[in-house]
């Protein structure tokens, strides 16, 4: 990402200077590929019904099908979606997989996928 005078842009880490996006690590492209190609299955089997009801983050019914909560965050009904999720991976995801490492970065996106579908139930419902 070429800042304003042609400079790579960079953010501080703990321990030293790192730039965004770049290179995806192994972390980083399976969450991309998991992602698209559930994407995939589930615009080429137009769309089911039962997928987008029961399986995508529905904030009214997220109490009485707590699964909705886990398994929405693989799960993107929009390509808007997908490409600003996708986007959001390169950009933060293979920094951040560089800083802690594959796992790390799993964890990180599960656990704050996690907590902002918690949020939006709350919100939401």
């Amino acid at each position: 990402m070429l800042g304003r005078f042609g400079r790579r842009r960079v953010i501080l880490t703990p321990g030293g200077f790192t730039t965004l996006g770049g290179r995806l690590g192994r972390g980083a492209m399976a969450v991309v590929a998991l992602e698209l190609g559930i994407f995939l299955v589930y615009a080429f089997a137009d769309g089911p019904a039962l997928l987008r009801d029961h399986v995508a983050l529905t904030p009214s019914r997220a109490w009485s099908e707590p699964w909705q909560l886990v398994a929405s965050l693989l799960l993107h009904v929009d390509a808007r979606d997908l490409i600003g999720s996708l986007v959001g991976v390169w950009i933060f995801g293979a920094p951040l997989e560089r800083l802690w490492g594959p796992r790390g970065l799993i964890w990180f996106l599960a656990g704050t996928g996690f907590l902002a579908n918690i949020a939006m139930a709350v919100v939401g419902g």
